[in-house]
């Protein structure tokens, strides 16, 4: 129960349109739920509370898992049936352990069961790709994983903005098609950072009977599409079904996001912290993700910085900033995030003053554009901002 004096000052900063400092007091007070509180302490069945945002992120988090062995298991079961946690989450151990525990717990989604789970990690398609089949009762969730420590994964993100479909993209597509042949009801589809472009992909690009079957679209502050993807048809048909959340400082979710509206969400963290799910700040109302206003500064200049300096890419350009960048993690022995080290990182710069001049060259030419872009982007961010707080009364 908030105090008055609480009380009086929450409604003094929404009066003044202080809207940042009412969620930092809100947090401060423990009034908001994060994941894991979300799980034990969200007991609203589907039939009380729809489907929120908070479910969609604790699933979302499991495709970062293997459950390949559990089919058929309720998430209620799968702590008591876990052998060896580090295979079922070995690359975000600890968190995806923790969701898996507080399962057990939860009276809301303890009683969905997982139908199929899939991966594939492959150095020679360039691909690292991952879902898993819920089924939710009235309807099912096929959750795709995000970039996991991977470096294969990582180069797969820069392959999005040089391929209109990459090998994880076909596989999604794959896998939608079976499950909506194979299953009747209703499909939710969604993902975190890569796993959002993947469900946003694979739900524009199936079977149109399937799509059909689809009813929401959730990409968590996932990456977008190349400009040209957006003009199709098959995308216009599913865009007004996709919700996504990005957090107000916002890298990831903000490349090539144009055509797609999103929701800026309150995490409590700063930085590049803020991607992570486990910082979202949810509703105990309602399940949903604390509203914010804008994305900042630093999202803005990096979204114009991108969109000033894509353009003047070619394909060619895209492909050998790639394999450049593919070549030197290759020769500095980096396979994944946990081989960044201090010699390693002396050794990467080491194999960059090593290419050929002619490539290092096109590499300082992509940072000087980069550079020269930074001011120009400053100045159209600060407008953004007026505009909307001037728009929307934002004190």
């Amino acid at each position: 129960m908030k105090s008055e004096k609480l009380n009086k000052k929450l409604e003094k900063y929404l009066k003044k349109g202080k809207y940042k400092k009412y969620r930092k007091l809100r947090f401060k007070h423990g009034e908001y739920y994060n994941v894991l509180s979300c799980i034990t302490d969200f007991k609203y069945s589907f039939d009380e509370k729809p489907f929120t945002d908070a479910d969609s992120l604790v699933l979302c988090q499991l495709a970062y898992t293997d459950l390949s062995d559990f089919k058929g298991k309720k998430l209620s079961e799968i702590a008591e049936n876990v052998i060896d946690s580090k295979k079922v989450a070995p690359y975000c151990h600890d968190d995806c352990m923790k969701v898996i525990d507080a399962l057990t717990q939860s009276e809301r989604l303890g009683g969905i069961v997982v139908l199929d789970a899939r991966e594939k990690l492959s150095k020679e398609e360039d691909c690292q790709y991952g879902v898993t089949l819920f089924d939710c009762g009235e309807f099912l969730y096929m959750a795709c994983r995000g970039t996991d420590d991977h470096m294969i994964g990582w180069l797969e993100d820069v392959d999005l903005i040089i391929m209109p479909e990459i090998r994880s993209h076909e596989l999604t597509i794959e896998a939608l098609n079976e499950y909506g042949k194979l299953y009747e009801k209703p499909f939710i589809v969604g993902g975190h950072s890569k796993g959002g472009n993947m469900a946003l992909y694979s739900a524009a690009f199936c079977d149109t009977a399937v799509q059909d079957k689809i009813i929401k679209v959730y990409d968590h502050d996932g990456p977008g599409l190349l400009p040209s993807t957006f003009e199709k048809e098959e995308m216009k048909n599913i865009i007004d079904r996709v919700d996504k959340t990005c957090p107000e400082l916002s890298i990831f979710g903000m490349i090539m996001h144009e055509g797609v509206p999103y929701r800026v969400i309150y995490s409590h963290c700063r930085n590049i912290y803020q991607h992570y799910i486990f910082n979202w700040q949810i509703e105990k109302t309602d399940g949903t993700c604390v509203k914010a206003e804008i994305t900042d500064r630093v999202s803005r200049v990096v979204r114009i910085v991108i969109e000033i300096v894509l353009p003047t890419m070619t394909e060619e350009d895209r492909m050998r900033f790639r394999a450049f960048t593919a070549s030197i993690l290759d020769r500095a022995g980096i396979f994944v995030l946990g081989d960044f080290s201090f010699g390693k990182i002396l050794k990467l710069i080491g194999k960059m003053f090593g290419q050929p001049w002619s490539e290092q060259k096109f590499m300082w030419g992509i940072l000087g554009k980069v550079l020269k872009a930074i001011p120009k982007a400053e100045k159209a961010a600060k407008k953004e901002k007026n505009e909307y707080k001037k728009a929307n009364k934002i004190a």
